[in-house]
């Protein structure tokens, strides 16, 4: 019985042990995810292509998400024939080019018309109420 008692009592102490180790480790890990990553810096520059119908409500605060970034942007806004104002919204920067489309052709021919006018190697498409996190990279 003691010798029973005896290899209870060390294999719960290795799993205690485990679950210890286990927890410092997972401790550990979320220090080591909060640490932002370095920007880098030999990241070409990226064209960010961004299709709107009727997103006037929400597509300054894209651009914003867009223009807030670390890395060499440039924005195309592609209004796709809008009738709540967005291309005039969307011109709040002179950073921003806003083509406009004079009907609605569908998202696809506004991505392909902002794809045609990036001349850039890369190119990120966005919804147009979609955020960029300011440490995208």
């Amino acid at each position: 019985m003691p010798v029973l008692l005896a290899t209870i009592f060390v294999l719960s102490g290795g799993v205690v042990v485990r679950w210890g180790l286990f927890a410092c480790l997972a401790v550990l890990d979320a220090i080591r995810q909060r640490r932002a990553p370095p920007v880098p810096t030999d990241v070409e520059p990226i064209t960010v292509v961004v299709p709107a119908w009727n997103e006037g409500a929400v597509i300054e605060r894209t651009e914003r998400s867009v223009l807030a970034s670390d890395l060499q942007l440039s924005l195309i806004v592609v209004d796709d024939g809008s009738s709540d104002g967005t291309a005039q919204a969307a011109a709040i920067d002179p950073r921003v080019r806003v083509l406009v489309q004079p009907e609605n052709r569908g998202k696809a021919e506004a991505l392909n018309r902002g794809l045609r006018e990036a001349d850039t190697r890369l190119v990120l498409t966005l919804d147009a109420d979609t955020l960029l996190a300011p440490d995208a990279a």
